[in-house]
């Protein structure tokens, strides 16, 4: 296996990686951004109101993006494993 094989391999594996967690970490940004805005107009700074919606909101997302995250994964995993024998040498 040459370097120009890893590279490639390493650019696919953090471009997919990337792609999975994006919505995730998108969906937990905007959720906090707005529960801190709202904590900082009504002045209530209780700490479990901005850990509850969150998990609530990320858990929805990944159960919402799982059929999509799991085709992302399955497009990246197939053509991997097709080619092992080529890796190994």
């Amino acid at each position: 296996m040459d370097s120009s094989t890893v590279v490639t391999l390493l650019k696919d594996l953090f471009l997919t990686t990337l792609a999975i967690a994006t919505p995730i970490l998108v969906a937990g940004l905007v959720t906090g951004l707005a529960i801190s805005i709202f904590q900082t107009v009504t002045s209530i700074s209780e700490q479990t109101m901005t850990m509850v919606p969150k998990m609530l909101i990320v858990a929805a997302v990944i159960l919402y993006t799982m059929p999509w995250i799991i085709t992302k994964l399955t497009d990246y995993a197939r053509p991997l494993l097709g080619d092992l024998a080529s890796f190994v040498r």
